[in-house]
């Protein structure tokens, strides 16, 4: 997949990408402080698994070892499924993020929108409305677009859109929630160790404490 197959997705769907800001919070929570060189799962400690207990696509297999919170570096050659590590009695050790979130560090990278330069800071959160292009693009003005396909890679700094949490072939500092070092990299290859997860805003409460319809 690539950015234009995933924004595509989220509009169809009457959802919107997530920010880059997002991203932390999904991460850390909201008001909790900052853990200098933190993962997702909210401590420096990471451990990539090596290798399965079980058949690698059966749906059912464990990370090797037991103790491994994610997938970096290489050592698997390819994303593992979502929940892989679920399942243990803390954060650290399961790789969770403070809401439960799986893999937002490691595995394969979350696509999402910068605040890096000017047309990921025009982006006003605008929900999808089920409608797609005659060619099956997305069509919501304020969403930053995509770049040409290449076969080569490139980076365009202001296409709106970065990644972010690193992934399977990544070091294990791009992992690191404060890692923006392709925050504002865009490319249009699709690739397997990239992830998206389109999201909707919270309608606003009202006076009384209920949420609004």
């Amino acid at each position: 997949m690539n950015w234009e197959d995933s924004i595509a997705f989220a509009d169809w769907a009457g959802l919107r990408p997530m920010t880059e800001l997002e991203f932390e919070k999904a991460c850390r929570g909201s008001g909790q402080p900052a853990v200098p060189g933190e993962y997702a799962w909210g401590t420096t400690r990471i451990v990539s698994l090596t290798g399965f207990d079980g058949i690698d696509g059966s749906g059912t297999e464990k990370a090797v070892p037991p103790e491994a919170n994610t997938s970096f570096q290489r050592i698997i050659q390819g994303p593992v499924r979502i929940g892989i590590f679920e399942g243990k009695p803390i954060r650290e050790s399961s790789g969770a993020s403070y809401y439960g979130i799986m893999d937002l560090s490691g595995n394969v990278v979350e696509m999402a929108v910068t605040i890096g330069n000017n047309a990921g800071r025009s982006f006003t959160g605008n929900h999808g409305d089920g409608e797609l292009t005659e060619q099956g693009s997305a069509d919501v003005p304020s969403w930053p677009r995509g770049v040409p396909q290449s076969p080569q890679w490139a980076q365009v700094p202001n296409a709106g859109f970065g990644y972010r949490g690193g992934d399977f072939w990544n070091p294990e500092l791009d992992l690191r929630v404060s890692a923006r070092n392709v925050a504002t990299f865009a490319g249009a290859r699709r690739l397997f160790g990239l992830g998206f997860r389109a999201v909707r805003t919270s309608p606003p409460e009202n006076p009384e404490g209920k949420r609004g319809r």
